[in-house]
């Protein structure tokens, strides 16, 4: 679609780092830390169950158990967002920009009633 747009609007898209904002296919694929997770998953049902019968015993406990995870934070891009913005402000310029990048001040603006 980007790339058809880009020759729809014959925009200049030179100065496009691909990789600045699109995650690579392999980074999308089955990797250790999902494996890791999967494995984990047996203890974190057992987390469960363990901490509901804490809970009949102590609420303090309970709380602690509640709180450990077993799971791994998720994984968090770094990418940049490429936004309708940033290819309609492309489109203005003639080629790419990010809409932070450029400011547009409309001037002696008048609306006519027809």
């Amino acid at each position: 679609m980007l790339e058809k747009f880009i020759v729809k609007y014959n925009i200049d898209f030179s100065e496009f780092r691909y990789d600045e904002h699109f995650e690579s296919e392999c980074e999308f694929t089955i990797g250790i830390w999902s494996i890791l997770n999967v494995l984990l998953l047996p203890l974190f049902i057992t987390k469960g169950i363990f901490s509901h019968l804490i809970n009949f015993i102590s609420s303090k406990h309970s709380y602690k158990i509640d709180k450990f995870n077993f799971f791994l934070e998720e994984y968090k891009s770094d990418k940049i967002d490429l936004t309708m913005g940033d290819l309609i402000t492309s489109k203005i310029q003639g080629k790419f920009h990010l809409r932070e990048d450029v400011k547009y001040v409309i001037t002696n603006c008048k609306i006519q009633n027809r």
